[in-house]
């Protein structure tokens, strides 16, 4: 009754101040999801408008006027801070935008300003991907945030209206994970979104305990890092085998841009709004079918701020999934370039074989691989006696992996530290220009 209520004042505010942009938009995902068929025309329709416009109106872009779409330069976030002035648009230097802020954790602190229709495009997104998981819009959800990383903090009416409602996870240790535990006995609705790796500590903090599973909670969605077969197996324990536990891909310039439409299953990609490409690890050119490649995105929607072939540093393979999709779906995420480790040959090693070797090992809590060059690995474990008996054939395995030369050094820890923003990186790679 309470979802019905502030979908209707949404809905109304959406009209009243926004000419419906919002729920507009929402349909068209909405659409472009039941009739895939239909999408190919408008999504090359869309391509070519954002090309013309961002040719038209940005000193960068000028001088790709006329130019096929393969012609324009892949850029990334370095490129866009070098360049700043020159991304914006011209026609929206005098218009009301919206500032977005990634938090920096990769490094690299990036504002990107967002027209009106993309900001609403975002919304929808948001709502549209909810929708997939039979949630209706504004149905509670638990969103758990690092919100002091990015002070994002929202008044009670907000979190009310919006019937989203976060808590801080910025900390967690024994005392916060209690807390937060309690907040959601609270707020409990069928949706809870959060990081990987605040999953993960729920989980191993809840480990003989029911409270969570009690809840009734349908849908576990996590992101904003890579969600690792064992982190998924341990929040099903906590959060019930009811409860599905689903990997979103999204980043923060954007949007949404893809979700797995079922556990361990391909994600189906957000074609309405973005345009994907998956380029070969060191050149700008199509990555083999099946190989590891670059995530290069063109946003057909922000006019404010065009982002065209742009690099989002993260990894992944794109192919055909009939299952999923009549179009590319995104196999597999393995998160940023930098965090891909290369065997003695020089050669990737797939983050899933890694993932794998921690799988269902109970007694290690968290763990970290470093990677200096190609020879030497540095493991980082937190874990109990018992699993320092894991930890000796992990690494037998691993160097079955990466070859015999490797070199595995092991630091047993208490506790492995959060990146900046409250994010966690599992894999490290630390060879230089790697």
């Amino acid at each position: 009754m309470n979802g019905m209520i502030r979908r209707n004042f949404f809905w109304l505010d959406d009209k009243i101040y926004n000419n419906s942009l919002v729920k507009k938009q929402y349909d068209e995902i909405m659409y472009a999801f039941r009739e895939e068929e239909n999408l190919l025309t408008t999504w090359m329709q869309q391509r070519k408008c954002l090309l013309d416009h961002a040719t038209q109106t940005t000193k960068f872009y000028s001088s790709y006027e006329g130019k096929s779409f393969e012609k324009f330069p892949v850029i990334n976030k370095s490129i866009c801070l070098e360049n700043y002035k020159d991304f914006v648009s011209k026609n929206y230097k005098a218009q009301k935008i919206h500032r977005m802020s990634t938090n920096g954790s990769s490094g690299t602190p990036f504002t990107i300003i967002q027209d009106i229709r993309k900001r609403s495009r975002v919304i929808a997104e948001l709502k549209a991907f909810m929708a997939l998981r039979g949630l209706l819009p504004n149905q509670k959800m638990i969103y758990l945030d690092a919100m002091s990383a990015r002070n994002k903090g929202k008044t009670r009416f907000e979190q009310w209206k919006e019937n989203i409602w976060r808590v801080d996870i910025s900390n967690l240790g024994r005392e916060n994970v209690e807390d937060v535990i309690m907040f959601m006995q609270k707020h409990a609705g069928k949706l809870v979104l959060g990081y990987p790796s605040t999953m993960e500590c729920i989980a191993n903090y809840s480990t003989n305990d029911d409270r969570i599973k009690k809840l009734g909670i349908q849908t576990v969605i996590t992101a904003g890092e890579t969600l690792h077969s064992e982190t998924r197996r341990k929040a099903k324990r906590v959060f019930g085998k009811n409860c599905d536990v689903l990997s979103r891909y999204s980043n923060q310039e954007m949007g949404i841009l893809g979700q797995e439409k079922e556990e361990y299953g391909s994600y189906l990609l957000n074609h309405s709004s973005y345009y994907f490409e998956c380029l070969d690890l060191n050149e700008d050119k199509p990555a083999k079918e099946g190989d590891i490649g670059r995530i290069v995105i063109t946003d057909l929607y922000n006019y404010a701020f065009p982002l065209i072939r742009y690099d989002t540093e993260d990894t992944g393979i794109i192919g055909m999934d009939q299952n999923v999709s009549i179009y590319p779906v995104l196999k597999t995420v393995f998160g940023k370039k930098k965090d891909i480790l290369f065997d003695c040959k020089k050669e990737p090693v797939i983050p899933d074989v890694i993932d794998e070797m921690f799988y269902g090992k109970d007694n290690i809590k968290q763990w970290k691989l470093i990677q200096k060059d190609y020879t030497k690995i540095r493991l980082i474990v937190n874990c109990n006696e018992n699993g320092k008996r894991d930890v000796e054939r992990i690494c037998s395995k691993l160097k079955k992996h990466f070859g015999n030369e490797t070199q595995i050094a092991v630091d047993y820890v208490d506790q492995i530290s959060d990146e900046k923003g409250g994010k966690y990186r599992y894999i490290v790679c630390e060879i230089p220009g790697k």
